[in-house]
């Protein structure tokens, strides 16, 4: 289980009233690979060219969106504190990075409201996993 603590919640803007409808987190693991990409091309003489190149993949395995509040009324100065929690897949996949792969969880938080949507970056997490001979 992972806790989230969302905190300090500052808005860019000069507003005397903020109404929330959702904060919430989101969560995800994701792969990133390595993979080949081969395209054919003739030209106008009739000669044809294969060509080959690495290109990067990405793969959502996991993703899950946890509300952490709802409908929430916000003043001028006021500030707020939310808690939430994530239970990891059973069979979770850890943390790694290779040289042509990897695997990330990743979390961010965000706002729903009316006329904008904040939201954070992507925020790497390293899930650890034990592994049992």
């Amino acid at each position: 289980m992972a806790l989230m603590r969302l905190d300090a919640l500052r808005l860019p803007w000069q507003i005397k009233t903020v109404i929330i409808s959702e904060v919430y987190v989101e969560l995800k693991g994701e792969e990133m690979y390595m993979k080949k990409e081969s395209t054919t091309n003739t030209d106008s003489d009739g000669n044809v060219y294969n060509s080959e190149r690495d290109v990067r993949a990405y793969e959502t395995i996991h993703f899950e969106k946890k509300i952490a509040a709802e409908n929430i009324r916000l003043e001028e100065n006021d500030s707020e504190k939310w808690l939430t929690s994530f239970d990891f897949p059973a069979q979770v996949t850890p943390t790694y990075h290779g040289k042509n792969a990897h695997f990330k969880w990743l979390v961010r938080a965000g706002l729903d409201m009316k006329g904008i949507d904040p939201k954070s970056d992507w925020q790497e997490l390293t899930v650890d996993k034990e592994l049992i001979f």
